[in-house]
């Protein structure tokens, strides 16, 4: 389990936790000040049902900090506690409406109280759904679009 100073990350399939493996990835330019950033690969065979695969940090209370983040290819959603920030993306395009989006996404996003969510829909052939963990410790400032950066899926760097 990936611990965050939020509390821990879980991930679920249907509602039901299921056991992941969270990857380190490098620092870069646009986040250097961060405390930690992960990534987590989930494969998901689609089967012509709905389904949803949420990645969750446990306990976190929703609070007027948390706010959405999306961008580009990136929806992402920010979770606040005192002046820790962590962020949690995905790639996706959200407000397809139940049907494959102008960006080519073939299932939705949702943001949650305590995290994000892929849907999956009836008619997904995607397999693989990503998330991206960051935080940072003193997000104030400028420093608190580091997670942002941090966050951002479609092209980070695995450490080996």
């Amino acid at each position: 389990m990936l611990n965050t100073p939020l509390g821990e990350i879980e991930i679920y399939i249907d509602g039901r936790a299921v056991a992941y493996e969270e990857y380190p990835l490098s620092y870069d330019e646009t986040c250097p000040d961060l405390s930690g950033r992960y990534r987590i690969n989930i494969d998901f065979v689609p089967d012509g049902a709905s389904h949803s695969i949420a990645c969750l940090i446990k306990g976190h209370i929703s609070n007027d900090s948390d706010c959405v983040e999306s961008g580009e290819r990136l929806e992402c959603k920010g979770f606040y506690s005192g002046t820790v920030k962590v962020s949690i993306g995905m790639e996706g395009d959200r407000g397809c409406g139940g049907r494959k989006s102008v960006s080519g996404y073939d299932y939705e996003n949702e943001y949650l109280d305590n995290g994000v969510e892929y849907v999956i829909l009836p008619f997904t052939k995607t397999r693989r759904y990503v998330f991206g963990i960051a935080w940072i410790e003193g997000a104030e400032g400028e420093r608190d679009v580091q997670t942002w950066f941090g966050a951002d899926v479609t092209e980070p760097q695995i450490i080996e």
